[in-house]
């Protein structure tokens, strides 16, 4: 597993708002573009590999290749990313679906759970928190918000400081949007 302070250098309030807004927000306004839309859940392309890439080929009208069963970008083995520093070999037949606790409280994951209830639950994903999740939740800071805080302070990076204040209450305000009906997500393959 990557040390935290690698995780850091690329962590500040504005990446982290953009995160959570693409995981909130952005499969919901991409299914209101009108726009031909599916979603390949990650665990499904490594443990179902070959199915996933045929089916997606049948819907694209592409013709299906052995090659799609490799992980490359612009030709090349992909090997993973400068933030991770894992060594990926492409398809993964063992992948696990894990959660990182180094930057969630098991109420962060209540929290995510419970806003994105609709999209667990079209897309099967499971549910590993408590099912009774108090709303005064919402005003606590999350994990990650707290680490960037902190780092913020200990750096004296006063800017991103405000910035996080400035997050965390985005946060709080969006978080009281209605969630994405469950049938208006798009079909996943």
């Amino acid at each position: 597993m990557c040390k935290k302070s690698n995780y850091l250098k690329y962590l500040n309030s504005w990446t982290f708002n953009f995160h959570m807004e693409r995981t909130f927000y952005h499969l919901s306004k991409t299914s209101k573009l009108g726009k031909k839309t599916f979603v390949i859940k990650l665990e499904d392309l490594h443990l179902k590999n070959t199915e996933i890439m045929k089916r997606f080929c049948n819907s694209f009208n592409l013709e299906y290749e052995r090659t799609l069963q490799n992980s490359t970008y612009h030709g090349k083995k992909w090997w993973g990313d400068s933030v991770s520093r894992k060594d990926l070999n492409g398809v993964n037949k063992n992948f696990e679906n894990k959660i990182n606790y180094e930057f969630l409280f098991k109420k962060d994951i209540s929290l995510i759970e419970y806003k994105l209830k609709n999209f667990y639950k079209k897309y099967d994903y499971p549910f590993r928190s408590r099912k009774d999740f108090s709303k005064f939740l919402y005003f606590l800071p999350l994990k990650a918000e707290l680490i960037i805080m902190k780092e913020s302070f200990k750096r004296l990076n006063f800017i991103n400081l405000i910035f996080c204040i400035y997050y965390y209450f985005k946060r709080v305000l969006k978080i009281f949007e209605m969630e994405y009906d469950k049938n208006k997500y798009p079909n996943h393959f």
